[in-house]
């Protein structure tokens, strides 16, 4: 049977291993836009800090590095950190564990590099019943965020925050232009791990996202904003969706790790267990390259148009894809491997289902193996929708059980697939 508890992570082991990209900027294309993820050289520090954070004496001290003069101090670190993040800072906060008390760390000025020693050295932690975001940034430019650990501390926040639910996240950045989040490990948070809406020329890079109660990581464009990149994060561990976007615009998720989104702790009360989500508004989103494990639905596209899945490898989900009131959705070069090898819920049918509300779809290039004995609907993959092309596919039938695939509107091109035991 498919193992739907936590797969352990030896942490430090994995932190050790994350870190800047050491590679030269790559340009890729989302839709029709190009788009450079950023370059290890970009990111590493260029010039000395304007402050240094640290404890001392059971206090928080900002040290001014140009006078060596201690300007804030307290025992609240959000308070200190926060005036410390002034306009062209760069705050650097040396080792240890932060409490962030009665505030969180909200930064409203632009040109702010706030770093640590890295994710295993530099934690700052949400203090109990604190019931808000460890860090915001709002209608800034040109933010880095890089190497520290936020701890969202969330079995000591509220368990029952109603409707809506509590604003608890790790790192929530809203209407920011030129915005990094880098080497950052975020756990334990009450809702997102991390939430960006609204923001422009986004890129979230090489983080370990474990452990949150809605989802890991959520990109939206809903009143503005385009041009994000999600790439080489690891995600382990969440209630509802591992990776969303929601209203995104020209946004790339590739080569990140979505695993084990099996908990049942949302404070939006959905469970949903999807491993990557383009939701309803989203336009020009491509997921690629990105390995999706031990989740309900691997796959989702609920809404958005021109969504592009290509080259994924969904293993060990209840159900591989699912997609309804989506149009123009290509799927290519995705494998489908161990599906529904556990008991799934009535509503899940099949490894592949296109309801009817979607419109226009493609699949090519994909191979759906190990399909479970739980699975539901009689067919593998099941099209719903008025119109489409499946060609070039493999797919296993797990011994003769199940028809290769259910086609019952005429508007689709069913050819050169090939059908195995």
């Amino acid at each position: 049977m498919m193992n739907m508890g936590r797969d352990s992570v030896d942490r430090r082991r994995f932190l050790k291993g994350i870190g800047y990209l050491g590679i030269a900027s790559i340009p890729l294309l989302v839709g029709m836009k190009h788009i450079d993820i950023v370059a290890a050289a970009d990111l590493i520090p260029t010039r000395r800090p304007s402050y240094v954070l640290y404890i001392d004496g059971g206090m928080v001290v900002a040290q001014n590095s140009a006078t060596g003069t201690i300007d804030f101090s307290g025992t609240d670190a959000a308070l200190v950190i926060n005036q410390a993040c002034k306009s062209n800072s760069k705050v650097l906060i040396k080792a240890g564990t932060y409490n962030l008390g009665t505030t969180h760390v909200d930064i409203g000025n632009s040109n702010v590099e706030l770093y640590g020693e890295g994710p295993t050295a530099t934690v700052l932690r949400l203090a109990p019943n604190t019931n808000s975001n460890a860090l915001h940034f709002y209608h800034v430019s040109n933010i880095n965020v890089h190497d520290l650990q936020i701890d969202g501390n969330r079995m000591n926040q509220s368990q029952n925050p109603g409707s809506p639910a509590i604003n608890a996240y790790g790192i929530t950045a809203s209407s920011v232009t030129g915005l990094t989040i880098a080497n950052c490990y975020v756990h334990d948070c009450r809702d997102f791990g991390i939430n960006v809406p609204d923001s422009s020329n986004v890129r979230i890079l090489n983080n370990l996202v474990q452990n949150c109660d809605a989802n890991g990581i959520s990109v939206s464009n809903e009143r503005g904003g385009s041009g994000a990149v999600i790439q080489g994060n690891t995600v382990d561990g969440a209630s509802d969706v591992g990776i969303s976007t929601w209203y995104a615009n020209d946004c790339l998720a590739v080569n990140n790790t979505v695993r084990n989104i099996t908990m049942s702790r949302s404070p939006w009360s959905e469970q949903s267990h999807i491993g990557m989500m383009v939701e309803h508004g989203s336009n020009k989103v491509t997921y690629r390259n990105n390995s999706i494990e031990n989740c309900g639905s691997g796959l989702s596209a609920s809404g958005g148009t021109n969504t592009t899945f290509d080259g994924n490898n969904i293993k060990n989900c209840l159900r591989g894809l699912y997609s309804n009131n989506a149009n123009d959705l290509t799927v290519t070069n995705c494998t489908f491997d161990t599906i529904a090898a556990a008991p799934t819920p009535d509503n899940m049918f099949g490894a592949l289902r296109f309801d009817s509300q979607l419109v226009t779809a493609t699949i090519s290039g994909c191979e759906f193996r190990n399909i479970g004995q739980y699975m539901k609907g009689g067919a593998v993959i099941q099209l719903l929708s008025p119109q489409g092309k499946l060609t070039g596919n493999i797919v296993h039938t797990y011994n003769g059980k199940y028809r290769a695939f259910d086609t019952p509107q005429t508007g689709w091109t069913v050819q050169n697939n090939t059908i195995l035991p």
